[in-house]
């Protein structure tokens, strides 16, 4: 049974405790909430693994005070928080994933903010996490319905600059399918959908060359190899520019995607990248996930710098995206993504800009950090404006 907790008003101790010391999505929230928690006028720290430090470092930059725990390896990293949270009881401690979750079962004053849906044995070791907790968090209403009991805190990103900002037309998309540049950004992996979207790609690219070729024999002399426009020009057909990396996957398969990124035509790695770096280079992103996702930060990402999306219907990207975003594929849907490109193609100067419109209005009402900022107030809660002269914040814990 888990505890209830609620927040009066006023100045508190938030301890904000990571999964990892690498930055990941999870890693990610972790700083945008310590921010909002800033910005409401509380005290947050955050607590994470000594190795690696990019999240240690991240957070230093940002100012906010740092715990580092552990020495290598997850084990020492849990054993280390069990013990520290022992000084800390009269603190709220925000847990951000299942590790720290986990070490610290038992204990109250304790959000359990879990980042991803549980599978298989996480569904039990989930169920042991969240003993004694004030409060089970999951990113989006979707992942709620999956985690009985839990709490929507849906995520929210911040404003992405690509240097065209509002200004970003969509003239300026190409109108071209052998001149289209398509976008991939986050983990490579199967269940990322990593294999569908090469597949797609590979057929998008050969239809868009056919259709721009000049019809000539390319075994013919006169045939150079390229693909030609209707104004004689050789165009090295669609591009499709991946980032991100194979982290958390096995070594076996991380080989054999990154064998078969480098193999199809017109395929660029791009390694890890700022989602800035990516999108100013992009026509449009695509999300073609098959494993369901708690969230999608990195459409949400895409909605506020204004680049067109399409996505598979599966897990949270809907409920991000609307269940109404006219370029929403079937999981696992390979025929379906090339139709959508296609779809997108065709689309008109006009239409392109409803596109991004509806996105970006739908980012700044739902997943903006004025969105964020006004859940985490409500979930703790304070004032959305704090009040400085307020006393002291206390979390008062009784069973629900």
């Amino acid at each position: 049974m888990e505890h209830s907790g609620a927040v009066a008003g006023g100045v508190m101790i938030v301890h904000l405790a990571a999964n990892h010391g690498a930055l990941g999505g999870g890693e990610v929230m972790l700083i945008r909430t310590a921010q909002i928690l800033r910005d409401l006028g509380q005290d947050p720290h955050v607590v994470c693994p000594a190795a690696p430090a990019d999240l240690a470092d991240r957070a230093r930059e940002a100012g906010f005070p740092v715990t580092t725990l552990g020495g290598a390896g997850t084990v020492s990293y849990l054993w280390a928080l069990r013990c520290w949270a022992t000084r800390h009881r009269n603190d709220l401690t925000w847990c951000h994933g299942l590790r720290p979750s986990l070490a610290l079962a038992g204990q109250d004053r304790r959000f359990v903010h879990l980042h991803q849906i549980p599978r298989g044995s996480h569904r039990i070791l989930t169920r042991v996490a969240r003993w004694r907790a004030s409060r089970t968090l999951v990113p989006s209403e979707t992942a709620a319905l999956a985690v009985p009991g839990a709490q929507a805190l849906g995520n929210w990103t911040d404003e992405i600059s690509t240097g065209t900002g509002e200004d970003r037309s969509p003239a300026s998309i190409t109108s071209r399918p052998e001149e289209l540049t398509v976008g991939y950004l986050g983990r490579i992996s199967e269940g990322k959908g990593v294999p569908e979207l090469l597949t797609a790609f590979e057929d998008f690219r050969r239809a868009g060359c056919r259709s721009g070729s000049d019809g000539g024999d390319p075994g013919s002399p006169d045939h150079d190899g390229g693909d030609h426009d209707g104004a004689g020009h050789v165009s090295s057909g669609p591009r499709l520019l991946v980032g991100g990396a194979a982290r958390f996957v096995p070594p076996e398969k991380a080989r054999d995607l990154d064998r078969r990124l480098r193999d199809v035509p017109g395929v660029e790695p791009l390694g890890w990248i700022a989602p800035a770096d990516l999108f100013e280079r992009v026509d449009v992103l695509v999300c073609p996930s098959v494993a369901p996702e708690s969230f999608g930060l990195v459409v949400a990402e895409a909605m506020v710098a204004r680049v067109p999306v399409v996505a598979t219907s599966v897990g949270a990207l809907p409920e991000v995206l609307g269940t109404d975003h006219p370029l929403l594929v079937e999981p696992g849907d390979t025929a379906g993504l090339v139709r959508a490109l296609d779809t997108f193609e065709a689309m008109s100067t006009r239409q392109r800009a409803e596109l991004t419109d509806a996105q970006y209005d739908r980012w700044s009402e739902r997943w903006s950090p004025s969105a964020g900022r006004r859940r985490v107030a409500a979930l703790l809660g304070l004032p959305s404006d704090p009040d400085p002269e307020s006393g002291p914040a206390t979390v008062a814990g009784g069973r629900s």
